[in-house]
């Protein structure tokens, strides 16, 4: 169970203003917490930039080979939290008037060959069953998950929408801030180092990205290497976001048949900060265009309400892998 910190008023401190820190601040503040968000980057800069953009997705944050083996329970809790998710998206978004290029779009993922088709088809039965909104597509020999009515937003946009909420319901909001590490008092709560000074929180959030303080390590997090391409317009005008099995390749369309389409791969676990980029196949220029630009980066993945050994501190840390919108909105609204 994750322990919740229920008084209104107690001081919370978020390290990190990209997609996840600020949802917590948001909702912390909406909760009536005395929030402080503090980052050494600009909003939306880092792990959030190269993100697919993903409302709703497919199913529970993994990959399918999880959920072949999760419980009917695991997968019911995962639907009420996705959906929860949307309901406070939803409320974000009409409560706000800023652009963030919410848009419909069709949602299909190619498994992979060696997951049996009956399996398969048991487990959209089950997931259907709990809440998920997805349906088996044959094309030729190969099998595909399909979502009718998915959406992609932006999350540079998102980001900006949730911290502006956030500081008008109080919350204070600095960046160029360094993170020092912190300690654990019975009779003070956290003492943390920020900048050159201590505060004091009740309760921290970390949602910092791949800059892991050592405090931290303790938890299981996986590095993974993140290359977001972007394409100028080419012969693909995909109408649908196109998702290979784990989240390992997204081709994530524009808004109009001219616009750019984008390209999110990412690599095995890696801690080469240098790590080369294999070449787009031949035949895929055409199809994609000229690459009008491209960022690569580390990425730390996690599941969220992470608990530290020895604290009661937790640690949401959701990566780009496998975590739409909508999921990651109901996991931090667990943990607030």
């Amino acid at each position: 169970m994750v322990a919740k910190t229920s008084e209104r008023g107690s001081s919370v401190l978020v390290v990190g203003a990209g997609l996840t820190g600020a949802c917590l601040a948001w909702l912390a503040a909406k909760a009536g917490r005395q929030v402080s968000l503090v980052s050494a980057d600009r909003p939306a800069s880092q792990t959030t930039a190269l993100s697919p953009g993903v409302v709703h997705g497919l199913g529970p944050p993994g990959s399918l080979t999880d959920w072949l083996h999760a419980s009917d329970e695991v997968l019911e809790r995962a639907a009420t939290t996705s959906r929860r998710g949307f309901e406070l998206l939803q409320d974000l978004l009409l409560g706000t008037g800023r652009p963030v290029g919410y848009r419909v779009h069709r949602h299909r993922l190619t498994p992979p060959m060696d997951i049996d088709p009956r399996a398969l088809g048991e487990l959209v039965r089950r997931m259907v069953s709990s809440g998920f909104s997805l349906r088996i597509e044959e094309d030729g020999a190969r099998t595909h998950l399909l979502r009718d009515r998915d959406a992609l937003i932006s999350l540079r946009g998102l980001t900006f929408a949730l911290l502006y909420r956030a500081r008008s319901l109080g919350a204070s909001v600095r960046l160029g801030v360094t993170y020092r590490g912190f300690r654990r008092e019975e009779s003070r709560g956290y003492v943390v180092g920020i900048g050159d000074q201590d505060e004091t929180y009740d309760r921290v959030y970390w949602a910092g990205g791949c800059t892991m303080p050592n405090e931290f390590r303790g938890a299981v997090f996986r590095s993974r290497t993140v290359l977001h391409q972007v394409f100028g317009a080419g012969r693909c005008k995909p109408a649908e976001i196109l998702e290979a099995e784990g989240g390992d390749v997204f081709l994530v369309p524009g808004t109009r048949e001219s616009e750019a389409v984008t390209l999110v791969r990412t690599a095995e676990e890696s801690a080469d900060r240098v790590l080369s980029w294999p070449e787009i196949p031949e035949d895929w220029r055409d199809l994609l265009g000229r690459i009008l630009r491209q960022s690569l980066s580390q990425t730390q993945l996690a599941l969220p309400a992470t608990r530290v050994s020895g604290s009661d501190l937790f640690v949401p840390m959701p990566g780009f892998s496998g975590w739409p919108v909508a999921a990651l909105f109901g996991a931090c609204a667990e943990l607030v």
